[in-house]
């Protein structure tokens, strides 16, 4: 794959990560802070093909990285793990018959996720 292919690759990988991270994350933060009604349960088909194109466009990303700088495994680590957590409760949010409490909790929880997958993302991205 020639150069140009490459990069336009690599800046589709990023956008559909970025997308599908913003749909879940800003959807957590959005239905819990942001709604003012009950979190209602989410489309199971949009959370499962955000979490598909997050996990494609991740693992597409991580290993186009190579060669990591010192640290960044451990800090890839615990970003996946938080990220698992954030696709977890948003499978679980799909669920209809859920109180709204539980619910509210559930996405407190996932926005604190989400916000520090984001910040951790961040952090990554800008090691040399």
């Amino acid at each position: 794959m020639d150069s140009s292919n490459h990069d336009v690759l690599a800046l589709a990988a990023r956008w559909l990560h970025i997308l599908c991270a913003a749909a879940l994350g800003g959807g957590a933060i959005g239905a819990r802070f942001l709604s003012s009604g009950p979190v209602t349960a989410w489309p199971l088909g949009l959370v499962l093909a955000a979490a598909a194109g997050l996990l494609g466009s991740g693992f597409y990303q991580f290993f186009q990285r190579a060669p990591y700088p010192a640290g960044y495994h451990m800090a890839f680590g615990v970003k996946f793990l938080l990220a698992l957590h954030v696709l977890a409760i948003a499978v679980l949010n799909t669920r209809p018959n859920v109180d709204a409490a539980r619910r509210a909790r559930w996405m407190t929880g996932t926005a604190i996720s989400a916000a520090l997958v984001m910040g951790l993302g961040a952090w990554l991205r800008s090691l040399g």
